[in-house]
């Protein structure tokens, strides 16, 4: 094992993990972490960064499922299989008639968002974008990049993007403060469904 090695709390003494660089031994869940180091050897297990859902005011269900990779960390093959296994029933599920009651939007499926992220060293430790992320839709392939923090709410809520929580720590947090503003909203948004899909 190289790097820091095994940690924990000082405070509640439970294991902790890197957020942002995780090592291949480490787990964001504790039943993750029983799977990576106890479970079967030939069954492929992980999770998914983020999972969104957006009630859209035409009924249907936008639901993406988002995995992000740093710069310089690979996509493995067991990985790639299961996320491409689930976008495409997904993506099935958003077009085919017989699953028309599930009203799932078409755009639902898993992207691929790479690009540096990471926190502030100083003060709250603010977390946000180090550079442009590129989004890819794997049923596709298809790609956009995304600038910043506002880009990227208008691609997960297309409607109430402008809507989102502030903290009072952010303002003093050593990262470029990320603003937002309502004007361009459905350009930008038409953008990046022409892109993607």
């Amino acid at each position: 094992m190289t790097g820091c090695g095994r940690q924990w709390c000082t405070k509640c003494g439970e294991e902790t993990i890197h957020r942002d660089n995780r090592k291949r031994y480490e787990s964001a869940s504790c039943l993750g972490q029983i799977m990576w180091r106890e479970g079967p050897m030939r069954l492929t297990a992980g999770d998914l960064d983020l999972l969104t859902r957006k009630g859209l005011r035409n009924g249907k269900q936008l639901l993406l499922g988002l995995e992000q990779k740093q710069p310089g960390h690979k996509f493995d093959l067991p990985q790639e299989r299961s996320l491409r296994l689930l976008d495409g029933i997904l993506r099935h599920c958003g077009l085919c008639p017989a699953a028309a009651d599930l009203e799932l939007d078409p755009r639902s499926g898993v992207y691929i968002v790479r690009g540096p992220l990471g926190a502030a060293t100083e003060g709250r430790r603010k977390t946000g974008f180090l550079g442009p992320q590129q989004i890819e839709w794997l049923s596709t392939g298809r790609t956009v990049k995304v600038p910043n923090h506002e880009t990227f709410f208008r691609f997960v809520d297309p409607e109430d993007w402008e809507r989102c929580r502030t903290r009072d720590e952010d303002r003093e947090s050593g990262l470029p403060h990320q603003t937002h503003r309502n004007g361009g909203e459905s350009s930008t948004r038409t953008q990046i469904n022409h892109q993607l899909h």
